[in-house]
């Protein structure tokens, strides 16, 4: 529903008239994707026009660098937010060379995508009690989560575990990197702030394999 919502918002006008007819265009494929939401037209009218225009690196962090750069205005892009943890301030290279989409006062649309980690012992696992105490101390203490929950964007399903990153951007009490100070997980999921969708492994593997087919197409007609 929220690409449904962010087109409504979009004012009338060419860029709104493409994506009307690529909308159009997309509902008997949702019906051949088995795909019964009533907005999927929308969810794969977006698909469809990202996979047939984007610019491929080839990691994370490569992303964030070039998105960092002053050369990159106005462009966009999906990057992991915690790679800007590491981005070297110069002339040219800043975090605040670039916004994020989800922060923006009357942004409409997701404000990006989360994945989960899943921690499992193994039936073939020759110590697995030790496999599980380590998992416990991932889980239920600072320490342990701390190679996730050290940086923004990294949460925790254990609220022991979940770090403030609400004023990353603060260098010597001044708010200097904007972007750096983290709303927090209960934020970024909800209806009224970032509208992250977040990873259903069982939706996942119920679709992935004719919807990943049909992505593979678009890009290979790239």
């Amino acid at each position: 529903d929220y690409l449904k919502d962010a087109f409504d918002a979009m004012p009338d006008g060419a860029a709104k008239d493409r994506i009307a007819a690529e909308v159009e265009e997309m509902k008997p494929e949702a019906e051949a994707l088995m795909l019964d939401a009533e907005n999927a037209p929308y969810a794969l009218a977006y698909i469809k026009l990202f996979c047939e225009q984007y610019n491929e690196q080839t990691d994370d962090g490569p992303i964030c660098n070039t998105l960092v750069t002053k050369s990159a205005a106005d462009q966009c892009g999906l990057l992991v937010y915690s790679k800007l943890r590491s981005v070297e301030e110069s002339a040219e290279t800043s975090v605040n060379n670039i916004a994020v989409a989800a922060y923006q006062d009357g942004y409409q649309g997701i404000g990006g995508y989360a994945y989960k980690h899943y921690l499992q012992v193994l039936k073939t696992s020759p110590l697995p009690w030790t496999s599980c105490a380590f998992i416990a101390y991932m889980t239920t203490t600072n320490e342990g989560f701390a190679a996730w929950g050290k940086d923004m964007g990294g949460y925790s399903a254990n609220p022991v575990c979940m770090q403030d990153h609400s004023q990353d951007g603060y260098v010597d009490g001044v708010n200097t990197y904007d972007a750096k100070n983290d709303r927090g997980y209960e934020w970024w999921v909800s209806a009224d702030g970032g509208r992250l969708v977040v990873e259903d492994p069982a939706y996942c593997a119920q679709v992935s394999f004719d919807l990943g087919d049909w992505i593979d197409m678009i890009v290979g007609n790239k």
